[in-house]
């Protein structure tokens, strides 16, 4: 954990973000503890910056708009008793010539302090959202605003690189007239005018990327559409994974249709059907420009930054995502803590223990502890059936630094460790697991198995345990000065599905101590 000198209260933040084409509000609960969780949002289209882009400033009508947009905000703020309100511009305003008068305005008549982010405070807060949420190795990060682009280069969770290219939806959407049929002249223009801009950025040429992280409402637009096209089984579009050929794709099928046929694309909100292509043609030039292949979408970006840094600059967390996304949800959903964490324990050195026999490697210790310390979350709905609660709330939950097959799979191998008549169907996830995940789950889940009810009584009666493999028989030696009657009786049950697996018998000897006689 990083260490916070003094703990707060639990409180409630409101970030408002006033972007170039949106303006949202988002408000979370932060405990004590440093557990951030989302209670609500609000989102309106504005398009701030074509005022800016043709007039050079905010106009009176668009200030009049983004005042009545933020006294919504404010209403909600108030209903939901928020006690901190950080409010943040794009770079954009900036360039309006009368962004103090708009900055002013908002603080008199709505009592919003609005700061404007320069460009690498922009790319720091992004840099924040993405590497608090995902797993980073050597990425190029995309955010496409309304006005502009950021390009960030992040490797090994370092910020190596960051800049501000002009181009975005609102303002390619108006210069090359996107919205709706687009000329053949405005189409070689575009793609043109973008392959110069990027050319201009030293260190994209000259470095490689393992993909693209794509940032914005852009981005989710077109995963979304991606989503709904492949009938993609999850609904989680926070490190969603496409290839530069869906990308490129869906590039060319927009800039064939007018605006109406655009807004017949399942997944495609009618709000940005006017400004996908700009989006698309500036991702589609990085790619070609880069030859990356592989882009995953990440749903955190300025906003989230925001409140990580909030949050680590006032309380105690965990520094690891996936601990803190862990936490997060057992909190959210009292789980009992000393039981999960007996169980976590237990489980890996039964796992450990029959390597022998599974052969499964070090990828599967992240799936591990999260099946683990999350097989009872379901308990939170009602104790019959908790592992298909579990299993479901693990997947509809924000578990960040797993890609989305480490989720499923997790889901599944909690869902898993108590009724072996619950069914794990590759026909709904086949896009996501195969038969080697499957049975990978199966190993997974009896070792979750054997090891909760190992600590059935609840009490951590077992301090330790050690495997044993020979030609027929695995055996099990939990060590414990107390009776384990209950708790042997019970990790029984699983015998005949363990000899299914791993197609030896099962047997689990009681000793007090690893030097005691068996």
């Amino acid at each position: 954990m990083e260490h916070v000198a003094e703990k707060n209260k639990i409180e409630r933040l409101g970030v408002i973000d006033l972007g170039a084409n949106t303006m949202r509000l988002v408000i979370w609960e932060i405990t004590d503890e440093g557990v951030v969780n989302l209670l609500d949002e609000l989102r309106e289209t504005v398009r701030m910056a074509e005022d800016i882009d043709i007039l050079g400033i905010v106009s009176e009508p668009k200030i009049m708009e983004i005042l009545s947009v933020l006294m919504r905000f404010q209403v909600l703020m108030d209903a939901m008793e928020v006690t901190e309100t950080i409010a943040v511009a794009s770079d954009t305003l900036r360039r309006a010539g009368n962004s103090d008068e708009v900055v002013t305005r908002i603080s008199a008549e709505v009592g919003i302090d609005v700061r404007i982010l320069l460009g690498i405070e922009e790319a720091y807060l992004d840099y924040e959202g993405i590497v608090n949420s995902m797993n980073v190795k050597n990425s190029l990060v995309v955010d496409i605003g309304g006005a502009s682009t950021e390009l960030l280069w992040i490797k090994n969770g370092e910020l190596k690189e960051s800049t501000s290219i002009p181009v975005g939806t609102l303002n390619l959407t108006r210069k090359y007239a996107l919205n709706d049929v687009v000329s053949p002249r405005n189409h070689i223009d575009l793609e043109d005018h973008l392959a110069e801009v990027i050319s201009k950025v030293p260190w994209i040429g000259s470095n490689f990327f393992n993909d693209i992280i794509a940032v914005g409402g852009s981005a989710r637009t077109i995963a979304k559409v991606d989503m709904k096209k492949k009938r993609y089984p999850l609904s989680i579009l926070h490190n969603y994974t496409l290839y530069d050929s869906d990308v490129i794709s869906l590039y060319v099928t927009c800039m064939a249709k007018n605006l109406k046929q655009r807004q017949m694309i399942e997944g495609l909100s009618k709000d940005r059907a006017d400004i996908i292509l700009g989006a698309l043609a500036i991702m589609t030039s990085i790619l070609k420009s880069t030859g990356i292949q592989n882009v995953r979408i990440s749903g955190k970006g300025i906003r989230e930054g925001v409140v990580y840094d909030y949050v680590r600059t006032k309380h105690l967390i965990y520094s690891d995502m996936l601990d803190r996304s862990i936490q997060n949800i057992m909190t959210k959903h009292d789980v009992d803590q000393s039981h999960a964490e007996a169980v976590y324990y237990l489980t890996e050195k039964i796992f450990a223990g029959l390597k022998p026999l599974h052969k499964l490697g070090r990828e599967y210790d992240a799936i591990l502890k999260t099946s683990c310390m999350l097989h009872d979350v379901g308990m939170s709905i009602r104790y019959y059936d908790h592992e298909k609660h579990s299993f479901y709330i693990i997947i509809n939950s924000e578990i960040n630094g797993m890609s989305h097959k480490d989720v499923l799979l997790s889901a599944f191998a909690a869902g898993y460790h108590r009724n072996f008549s619950y069914e794990i169907s590759n026909i709904n996830y086949g896009q996501i697991l195969n038969r080697l995940d499957i049975s990978s789950v199966e190993k997974l889940g009896v070792c979750i198995s054997i090891a909760e009810c190992l600590d059935r009584s609840l009490s951590g009666l077992v301090y330790d345990l050690s495997v044993e493999i020979d030609d027929s028989t695995v055996r099990i030696i939990p060590y414990s000065e107390f009776d384990l009657t209950l708790e042997i009786f019970e990790a029984m049950r699983v015998a005949e599905r363990f000899r299914g697996i791993f197609k030896k018998e099962l047997c689990i000897v009681h000793r007090n101590s690893p030097c005691s006689e068996e």
